[in-house]
């Protein structure tokens, strides 16, 4: 238990340092379904070894009615949480979202490695720069959105 939680933290202090680059614009993708569209999404590679990875990416809400990113799902990982990070001082926190995220209407929400982040869990072996993982985004609303999101380099993912 105490590797899964030092390699979750590794994870997550060597996707915080230095993110940006032209590298994964021209993989970034976007995608819509009723008026949600999901784009610049992306998931950082893992260190060697580490069963664990975060993926980010950019949801707008171009309707009317607010919405709800209830779940998150992928066949490449055991389980997929959406996480709110957070420094309490020195110490960096870590929460489950629960409940999801809202998107409000004609409003957007951003997973991004200094907040909010998606987390893939016991991920089914090793995967590398240029690789696609396919995620399965479900909305309170909006139903099911599934797309591909490619595996950035250390460093090299995109940045808001």
């Amino acid at each position: 238990m105490k590797q899964r939680i030092a390699a979750c933290f590794a994870a997550l202090i060597a996707l915080t340092s230095g993110v940006g680059g032209a590298a994964g614009q021209a993989m970034a993708q976007q995608q819509r379904s009723a008026g949600i569209e999901i784009s610049s999404a992306w998931i950082q590679a893992p260190p060697q070894g580490a069963p664990v990875a975060s993926g980010y990416m950019r949801i707008v809400n171009r309707g009317a009615s607010g919405d709800r990113l209830l779940a998150i799902s992928s066949p490449r990982a055991g389980r997929v949480e959406m996480h709110e990070m957070s420094m309490d001082g020195a110490v960096m926190r870590m929460r489950p979202l629960l409940y999801g995220v809202p998107v409000p209407a004609n409003g957007a929400f951003e997973f991004s490695p200094s907040g909010a982040h998606v987390m893939f869990n016991n991920m089914d072996g090793a995967y590398g720069v240029g690789q696609t993982i396919p995620l399965r985004l479900t909305f309170q609303r909006a139903g099911v959105v599934d797309i591909l999101v490619p595996v950035q380099a250390m460093g090299g993912g995109m940045h808001h």
